[in-house]
């Protein structure tokens, strides 16, 4: 199964989540991956289908997207900057577009 990573970055005060656009049609799966420092404290609002969050542990969050039908989706992450003792949310998107 396809892995897309999506990238969690400290901007602003809030994590930031790249939009992502996932074109392989059928199963993949989402990885967040956060940089150094910063811990990841929630993804919401993934609907299911075509979403389904699997369990987190260690700051890992992935969810599976069977990717069967084109549609753009908002979502939410929560996190923590761990040097700055700071918390925050951001709404990323993310597209499929199964060819």
């Amino acid at each position: 199964m396809p892995t897309t990573t999506i990238p969690v970055h400290w901007v602003n005060g809030q994590p930031q989540a790249d939009n992502v656009t996932i074109t392989t049609e059928g199963e993949n799966t989402i990885q967040w991956v956060p940089d150094s420092g910063i811990t990841i404290t929630g993804i919401s609002g993934l609907p299911n289908p075509p979403f389904t969050q699997q369990p987190t542990s260690a700051n890992n969050w992935t969810a599976d997207d069977d990717n069967t039908s084109a549609g753009t989706y908002n979502y939410t992450i929560a996190g923590t900057n761990d040097l700055l003792g700071v918390s925050g949310t951001h709404d990323p998107q993310i597209t499929n577009e199964p060819e």
